[in-house]
């Protein structure tokens, strides 16, 4: 997963946030990427498998924010533990996943 800069094109800045292991509960850096993206006007771009809310503790649905893009390449998935929502978005017009790829594990 990284974060890429959608401002100018043809100028990318990349920054890996998860460490791809679809093992590891990721949340937290999840959360993280979706709100650097959000706060910088950056593009979330998973090109692996991140698996989130694993524990008790990161059962709560992490908010996407307005304007946020996040981008699936053929390798990347969301691979979410809880049953509940994984993620909440409030202004679904205003937020873009591109070829989304979500599994309930």
């Amino acid at each position: 997963m990284s974060l890429s800069s959608a401002v100018t094109p043809g100028h990318q800045i990349s920054t890996s946030v998860v460490s791809c292991n679809d093992t590891i509960d990721e949340t937290v850096q999840l959360e993280q990427a979706i709100f650097a993206a959000a706060k910088q006007r950056l593009h979330v771009g998973d090109d692996c498998p991140v698996r989130f809310h694993a524990t008790a503790a990161t059962l709560k649905s992490i908010p996407v924010p307005d304007g946020v893009t996040i981008s699936f390449s053929s390798a990347g998935e969301f691979l979410i533990v809880a049953a509940g929502p994984a993620l909440s978005v409030a202004h679904p017009q205003l937020v873009t996943f591109l070829d989304w790829n979500l599994t309930y594990l």
